[in-house]
């Protein structure tokens, strides 16, 4: 696809940020060492490193990994567990924003954008992650916390942001790092722009307004609508 000319960023109103691998980074050296506790703590098995790796940033079934991999038949017994080592304070100890994320937030707050984030984080530590960004967002919406909201890609959670700011689908575009992001999108009838800092090589259920590999890239990128 070629861009056509248009900047994404003037045509919308509301931008809506997936939060870890998105807007930060953590260590996945902190991740391996909580689940390697939480399953050790639990007589669990413990699984591979590439297995760790495909729970936390593959496009698996969490829960499912928990129950067939883990052999754990409560998945919430094992997220509670792992809490007690993924803290807030842990957390933001090994964590840091992807780089030109700071200065891009506020520059487009200067522009007048409405911002917000929708994470799977516990929102103390997606509001310890915030913490690092030293930016406030018009609404922060952790769907782990909000009984009513399914985890993405349910759009309850994205309709809710946009009916809390007044913002219309066609008004709004939502910036994230996998598919399960851009479903979220798709269900809710919004653009989606992918940021490829984790895997450039996903595929996607429709076509995606554009791509960036950089922060310092998206407020001049250009939505894509023409073949290549």
């Amino acid at each position: 696809m070629k861009p056509n000319g248009k900047l994404i960023i003037d045509q919308k109103d509301l931008i809506v940020y997936d939060l870890d691998m998105t807007l930060v980074c953590t260590e996945f050296d902190f991740l391996h060492e909580c689940i390697l506790a939480t399953a050790k703590a639990l007589g669990a098995t413990a699984p591979s490193k590439k297995k760790i790796w495909d729970f936390w940033y593959g496009e698996v079934n969490r829960e499912e990994f928990i129950r067939s991999v883990l052999g754990i038949d409560d998945p919430m017994v094992f997220w509670n567990l792992f809490r007690t080592f993924d803290t807030p304070d842990a957390r933001a100890a090994r964590t840091i924003p992807f780089q030109h994320v700071v200065p891009t937030l506020h520059a487009l707050r200067e522009k007048g954008k409405q911002q917000a984030v929708i994470t799977a984080s516990v929102m103390p530590n997606a509001q310890a992650e915030i913490s690092l960004l030293r930016f406030l967002f018009e609404l922060v919406v952790s769907v782990s916390e909000t009984p009513h909201f399914k985890s993405k890609p349910d759009p309850k959670s994205l309709i809710y942001v946009m009916e809390e700011l007044d913002v219309s689908p066609d008004r709004t575009v939502v910036v994230g790092d996998s598919s399960e992001d851009e479903r979220l999108a798709n269900n809710a009838n919004v653009d989606f722009v992918h940021y490829r800092k984790r895997d450039p090589f996903l595929t996607f259920d429709r076509q995606i307004l554009a791509s960036f590999d950089c922060w310092s890239e998206f407020s001049t990128l250009q939505a894509k609508t023409t073949p290549s």
